[in-house]
């Protein structure tokens, strides 16, 4: 301390000795040198806020076009760091007080993470534990009333609730059994009666070899709460209309919007003069198959996938006899007019309420605030909006692109668990025809069509407030509804026009060295245009 008090001591010698002239030269220059520096740090820190607020700006638009938001879009996709303008930092340094604290949470952190041998090795799914069936049913019955609850300010005035039966047929007479039951219950006569109805998009005993055809599948019908109690008397079976998705039956070329199977189906029906009162439902035609059933080993583009799931068409079943359609269909590219068709995007919700496809959702539910299922969302709609089942052409949870099927077994892809040491990890589930089976969920769409009116378009408004105040969603999104129709070449320009030659060239050498064999089925259908190919 000797040494540093001289040094002090001489140095303010030195100042006073200074005349005042020379102190303010020196003050004046420290003076000019702290201003330069001042304005050296706001000229940065005002391009840092810059570049700070675009990446805010960035991440915000990124997560805007997700699905969820809230809660659930928070933990599966990140939220906007609340933390403050780089300039307000450069102004107000951290303390050594808190540099100090924020080191000891991170020595605390880490020490747990150490004692977490399981978390270090990656080892559990990260999924809650079994519940009994008792336990289950109260959970799920507890939150259901809580969504009611919260549903219930929302709902049309003057909607018709709408009940779903659930049917057992067999795949290679699905369509007959389907006819058959509205025919016994008379539901076939009654078009008004009926919302619509479709195949569950669900793989029953999904690690089963075999097709479908001699497998049970089940149907929803979706109709009016009284019509299951109202004695109707039987009636005709209806009649099924059905456009191949490989077949070209309207007109498109790249760029060009892709056909909605529901749009085709109403345009045709519109053709020939057939209004929602007289259709029992237009229904895309779901198709599951087992991996080692479609596909040889060449075939598979995930080797873990059970089953691949696509649509192979849609049907049209009606209380009508009409001509069988022949030729293109005039199908405007975004929808018929006078009709609407909403396209709801329950893949993304199920992503956070039932992560696991083998399974039923989790209970108790991570986000409790969500549907638990695509059954759930698409009676939310049908009552806020308050569609009538006289205006309805569909109403169904099924899928659209060709997708690969597997089981979920944890949370990412480096955990294990006890699961990942199983054959399967699916439980059995009840099954329409009283029989519990394993069951792989594979719904990722709920649609609904139906003739528009001024009280839908209020009833959409209230669905809008719906998703934005009580499930912070967006439905609507990334559906792929209408998309472009492009290929993965699209961006190339004059180079991609060159690159889609070799892969022709490619094809047709494939073609004449497997002796007339079709593409593998993943290559085939997984950017499927249905309806409008070869393109015009």
């Amino acid at each position: 301390m000797g040494l540093w008090n001289a040094y002090v001591t001489r140095k303010t010698r030195q100042w006073d000795a200074k005349s005042p002239e020379e102190r303010a030269a020196v003050v004046a220059k420290m003076t000019e040198r702290q201003q330069a520096d001042e304005q050296r740090r706001a000229a940065v820190a005002d391009g840092v806020d810059a570049e700070w607020e675009r990446n805010r700006a960035e991440h915000r638009a990124r997560l805007d076009a997700e699905v969820l938001g809230g809660p659930a879009g928070a933990h599966i996709h990140g939220i906007v760091p609340d933390v403050p303008r780089p300039s307000e930092v450069l102004r107000n340094p951290p303390s050594v007080e808190a540099e100090i604290r924020n080191s000891l949470q991170g020595l605390r952190e880490t020490a747990l993470d150490l004692a977490n041998a399981k978390g270090l090795l990656g080892i559990g799914s990260e999924f809650g534990p079994d519940l009994t069936p008792e336990q289950r049913r109260q959970v799920e019955h507890r939150e259901r009333a809580a969504r009611d609850t919260a549903r219930h300010p929302y709902l049309a005035p003057d909607r018709i609730p709408p009940a779903i039966t659930r049917i057992a047929t067999r795949g290679d007479s699905q369509f007959e059994d389907v006819a058959a039951f509205l025919a016994r219950t008379g539901l076939a006569a009654r078009p008004d009666l009926v919302f619509g109805l479709y195949r569950v998009p669900d793989r029953l005993d999904p690690k089963m070899p075999g097709s479908e055809a001699s497998r049970v599948v089940e149907w929803d019908v979706v109709h009016t709460a009284h019509a299951s109690a109202r004695s109707l008397p039987p009636a005709h079976p209806p009649r099924r209309y059905r456009f191949d998705g490989e077949t070209r039956w309207v007109s498109r070329r790249k760029g060009e919007r892709a056909v909605l199977d529901e749009d085709l189906a109403i345009a045709w029906l519109s053709s020939v003069r057939i209004g929602p009162e007289r259709c029992l439902g237009v229904a895309r035609e779901v198709v599951m198959q087992l991996s080692d059933g479609w596909f040889g080993d060449s075939d598979v583009a995930n080797p873990d996938a059970d089953v691949f799931a696509r649509v192979q068409g849609v049907s049209v079943l009606l209380a009508a006899d009409v001509p069988a359609p022949a030729g293109e269909v005039a199908v405007p590219s975004d929808g018929v007019p006078g009709t609407h068709v909403e396209v709801l995007n329950w893949g993304a919700v199920a992503r956070a309420v039932h992560p696991r496809p083998q399974r039923p959702p989790e209970a108790p539910s991570p986000f409790p605030y969500l549907p638990s299922s695509g059954q759930e969302v698409l009676t939310a709609y049908l009552e806020i909006v308050g569609v009538r089942p006289a205006d309805c052409y569909a109403a169904q949870v099924t899928i659209d692109r060709f997708r690969e099927c597997g089981e979920v077994r944890n949370r990412t892809d480096g955990q294990l668990s006890m699961a990942t040491l199983k054959l399967t990890d699916a439980v059995e589930l009840p099954c329409a025809d009283g029989t519990p089976r394993r069951r792989l969920h594979a719904g990722t769409r709920v649609v609904i069509a139906y003739r528009d009116s001024p009280a839908y378009a209020d009833g959409r408004r209230r669905w809008a407030d719906y998703q934005s105040d009580v499930l912070f969603a967006r439905l609507h999104l990334q559906t792929e509804a209408r998309r472009r129709i492009a290929d993965a070449h699209a961006d190339l320009g004059v180079l991609g026009g060159l690159v889609r030659g070799v892969e022709r060239l490619d094809n047709a050498y494939d073609r004449l060295t497997s002796f007339g064999a079709k593409a593998p089925a993943h290559k085939r259908f997984e950017n499927q245009n249905r309806y409008c190919e070869p393109l015009g």
